[in-house]
Parts: C-alpha cells; sequence; structure tokens
C-alpha cells in the first residue's frame, strides 16, 4: 500500500508545474520502473504539455520501459516533430515494438508519415534519414 501510495506522490509532483526539471526527470526515470500504467498515462501527458515541449526527452526516454506497443501512435508524432533527441527516443521504441499493432492504426501511422515525408521537403537530414528508415519499417 505504501508503495502505491508513493507512485501516486510522485506522479502528483511529476504534474506540479512548479518543480524544477532537474527533479522532475529524476523522479521520472524512478517511476518508470515501476512499469506502473499509471505513470505511463502521466508521462504520456507530459509529452504532450506545450509547456515541456523543449525539455520532454527524459520522458520520452522513460517510455522505454514499458511496451512498446502503449506509445506507438505518440512516438510516430514524436519521430516527425520532435526535436533531435525526442525524435531518435522516439524511433527506439518504434524499433522495439514486439506485439502487433491494430491494422488501422498502422494504415494511418504509415500515411501519416508518407504524408509527412512529401510535403515537408525543408526538415533537417537527420529526419529524413530517420523518417526513411522509419517507413523501411512498414515494408
Amino acid at each position: 500500500m505504501s508503495n502505491d501510495h508513493n507512485i501516486l506522490d510522485n506522479i502528483n509532483i511529476l504534474n506540479d508545474p512548479k518543480i524544477d526539471m532537474i527533479t522532475k526527470n529524476s523522479i521520472a526515470i524512478s517511476l518508470s520502473e515501476t512499469a506502473d500504467k499509471r505513470v505511463l498515462y502521466c508521462l504520456h501527458d507530459l509529452i504532450n504539455n506545450p509547456l515541456y515541449k523543449n525539455m520532454r526527452g527524459t520522458f520520452v526516454y522513460c517510455l522505454r520501459s514499458f511496451p512498446s506497443e502503449d506509445s506507438f501512435s505518440l512516438a510516430i508524432e514524436l519521430v516527425l516533430t520532435g526535436n533531435f533527441e525526442v525524435a531518435h527516443e522516439a524511433f527506439e521504441i518504434l524499433d522495439n515494438v514486439k506485439e502487433k499493432i491494430d491494422q488501422e492504426v498502422v494504415r494511418a501511422s504509415y500515411d501519416k508519415i508518407a504524408t509527412f515525408y512529401e510535403n515537408n521537403r525543408e526538415y533537417e537530414e537527420w529526419r529524413k534519414f530517420l523518417i526513411e528508415d522509419l517507413m523501411s519499417m512498414f515494408d
């Protein structure tokens, strides 16, 4: 029971915008080791929060402690839009998918990647290679 209470307390700390990023990163790493789904959902929320847009690399890294399938769609988005660190961490999540993903999700994800690739010719060279590698995973 105290462990569950400790997890909830730490999730509350992660969600507190007044807490500094060094503390948040440390707590996120510790919590990710629990493999608790509530932590996964909290990490997803933090990653999607515009407040942390340029500070979410550790949060994305922590997703690697959970089944990749649970963050599949988010990882696709992060490869396309994240900075260098975030995009590469998201790619690692996608590269480690072990379970079958719903066909509709896969199809929609591939279409999203292909559309992004075709419509965004001004992205960074490293992103181009990352997206090409990602597209090859769908073959």
